[in-house]
């Protein structure tokens, strides 16, 4: 099976997702699957220690503010996978799996990490406008929805 794994942040940048996605990316590889991740470049980390057990896409944007990214270009490189798997939130990118799936009916399995709260007022307006608008309609479309916690 050809599955995609996307995810806003992997290593070696260092965080929970990315090492979630990891380890789920070369459990499936072992399995016998073959499997991309599609990423943020971050450009400043060194990628000379990337897994030669599956295959990494960097996705480069000039619209980058944190661990979001507009990535446009997802949507295309989502075309001929079996399975597509959204590590949530990925703000940019998850817009694009979604509507791959609006116009080519393309299935998804999401993951939801964590939320998301705004430290700013800026980023509480932002965020209070994203999550009726699109925050639930990108999970509520997922084929099936995971959590890593009972919170979420």
């Amino acid at each position: 099976m050809k599955i995609a794994q996307v995810i806003a942040t992997f290593p070696p940048y260092h965080g929970g997702m990315g090492y979630v996605c990891h380890h789920n990316a070369l459990e499936l590889a072992r399995r016998g699957h073959e499997v991309t991740v599609f990423t943020l470049d971050h450009g400043r980390l060194p990628y000379d220690h990337d897994p030669a057990d599956y295959r990494i896409i960097r996705l480069h944007t000039p619209l980058r503010y944190g661990d979001a990214g507009m990535v446009p270009q997802l949507m295309w490189h989502l075309k001929n996978f079996d399975a597509v798997h959204l590590h949530y939130p990925f703000y940019g990118g998850a817009e694009y799996v979604y509507l791959a799936s609006l116009l080519r009916g393309q299935r998804y399995l999401l993951t939801c990490h964590m939320d998301v709260r705004g430290n700013t007022l800026l980023k509480r307006l932002v965020l209070g406008g994203y999550e009726p608008l699109l925050a639930k309609r990108i999970i509520r479309r997922a084929t099936a929805v995971g959590a890593l916690s009972i919170e979420h």
